[in-house]
């Protein structure tokens, strides 16, 4: 994970991580992003996405429409995994299954970590898809001219 699990802002993370640490113990799970840690921007986030089995996501706010993280499309158009937590009408901007994967609980998360590790093939179709999504129906640019389509 590349991000801050401490940050209260972020409802959840930190005991999401706290669980999978615990019950996870022979998974390699590696937390990256706090303030002392190494930033991860530009090709060294990329390649991190990239090299990582499963890379999570966790906004911390499910009941908020469409509040994914932008890391959520980061990991997808650098070619990684997204597992990521259910965020209320997620479906309608991302193929769940087919372009990420999502969870709804801490239990749930960990029982697809598990899942997903045990498929490599269904997972690096799930990261092409999600690539290819981001890169066609997500970019900087579509959402400017989503905006200004919106404003005229």
């Amino acid at each position: 994970f590349l991000g801050d699990i401490y940050n209260p802002l972020f409802h959840g993370r930190k005991e999401l991580f706290d669980y999978l640490l615990k019950e996870g113990k022979d998974l390699d799970i590696r937390i990256n992003g706090s303030k002392q840690d190494k930033q991860w921007i530009g090709r060294d986030f990329n390649a991190a996405c990239q090299c990582a089995k499963i890379n999570l996501g966790h906004t911390g706010w499910p009941d908020i429409a469409i509040s994914m993280s932008s890391r959520d499309y980061r990991v997808r158009g650098s070619g990684g995994f997204l597992l990521t937590q259910y965020v209320k009408n997620i479906e309608n901007w991302f193929e769940i299954g087919k372009e990420c994967d999502i969870y709804k609980s801490k239990e749930e998360c960990l029982g697809k970590i598990y899942y997903w590790l045990s498929e490599p093939e269904k997972r690096k179709n799930i990261s092409d898809h999600g690539y290819i999504s981001v890169h066609q129906y997500h970019t900087f640019d579509h959402r400017i001219k989503q905006i200004l389509e919106d404003i005229s």
